[in-house]
C-alpha cells in the first residue's frame, strides 16, 4: 500500500481534494441560517477556490515559485475532533451539529496534506503541503473557536 506518487499525481489528487471541499462548503453555506457561521463557511469557500486556481497553475506552468498561501492562525486545539462523530448534512440540523461535522471535515483535510507532505518530502512541492496542510488546520480552529462560543457559551 506504499505506492509511490508522482509529483503530478499528488497535485492532481490535490485539486480534487480543493474541488470536494469547495463543493462541501457551499452545501454547508445553504444549510445554515446563523449569520456568522455563514460568513465563515463562505470565506472558506473562497479559500478553498483559491486553492484549486494555484494547483491548476502549478500543473499548468510545471513551476513552483514560492507559493505563499495567506492562512496565518494561533494553532489552538480545543479537542473537538476527538469528541465528534461525523454525520450527514441535512437542512434542519442545527448549527452546533454542524459545526462539529466541518471540524471533522478539516481535520481530515490537514491529516491528507501532511501525509502528501511526507510521501514527497524533500521535493520542491512538500513546502506547499504544508502550507496546505496548516491552512485545513486553521479551518479546523475557526470551527472550534465558533462552536466553544456557540455551544459551550450557552451551557
Amino acid at each position: 500500500m506504499n505506492k509511490e506518487i508522482t509529483i503530478e499525481d499528488a497535485l492532481k489528487e490535490a485539486v480534487n481534494r480543493e474541488e470536494t471541499s469547495y463543493e462541501f462548503y457551499k452545501q454547508l453555506h445553504s444549510y445554515v441560517n446563523d449569520l456568522g457561521t455563514k460568513a465563515l463557511v463562505n470565506e472558506l469557500a473562497e479559500e478553498e477556490k483559491s486553492h484549486i486556481e494555484i494547483l491548476h497553475s502549478i500543473l499548468n506552468n510545471k513551476k513552483i515559485d514560492e507559493i505563499k498561501l495567506g492562512a496565518k492562525c494561533y494553532i489552538i486545539d480545543l479537542g473537538l475532533t476527538r469528541q465528534v462523530r461525523p454525520e450527514v448534512i441535512t437542512e434542519d440540523m442545527p448549527v452546533e451539529a454542524v459545526l462539529r461535522i466541518a471540524i471533522r471535515y478539516a481535520e481530515n483535510a490537514r491529516k491528507f496534506y501532511d501525509n502528501l507532505a511526507d510521501k514527497l518530502r524533500g521535493e520542491n512541492v512538500e513546502n506547499l503541503f504544508r502550507q496546505l496542510a496548516h491552512e485545513e488546520m486553521c479551518h479546523r480552529n475557526n470551527f472550534q473557536l465558533l462552536y466553544d462560543e456557540l455551544v459551550f457559551k450557552e451551557n
